[in-house]
């Protein structure tokens, strides 16, 4: 999980300062509005796939396919846990004001308080994780 903190980190230090910052403020802002509308509809799937196309706007928009590849290998192997831990309201609300912080301070220009907004909310997920896993151990 840190080492993905750190890929989105740098996916969104790259979009910053690309050609396509205004798409992928446009993009981020549509995001926001579909997993929104997917929360107040209780739609898990929806929810689940907009959050993670939250993450996927930066690496679409970062214009280096290496990171793109990097990042792909590390998110595929969290996908167990965050599959189980992201269809929990309150862990859905708040990756969602995450997610919003995030594209606030992205969209207002602070790349560096961008940057270090999505390095926590990733870091958090790993909480997030270990407590599932905690969670599925107790139960066997």
């Amino acid at each position: 999980f840190t080492f993905a903190a750190d890929l989105d980190s740098l996916a969104v230090g790259y979009c910053f300062e690309g050609p396509e910052y205004n798409e992928t403020v446009e993009e981020l802002a549509d995001n926001i509005q579909c997993l929104e509308k997917a929360a107040n509809d209780k739609n898990v799937d929806d929810w689940k796939y907009y959050s993670d196309d939250f993450h996927r706007i930066f690496y679409k928009h970062c214009n280096n396919d290496r990171l793109v590849t990097a990042s792909s290998k590390v998110f595929a192997q969290m996908e167990f846990c965050s599959a189980i831990y992201e269809k929990d309201p309150k862990t859905q609300a708040s990756i969602y004001r995450e997610h919003k912080e995030i594209f606030r301070e992205f969209k207002d220009g602070d790349c560096a308080g961008a940057k270090q907004l999505i390095r926590d909310h990733v870091r958090s997920d790993l909480k997030y994780a270990l407590t599932t896993m905690a969670d599925m151990t107790d139960e066997n």
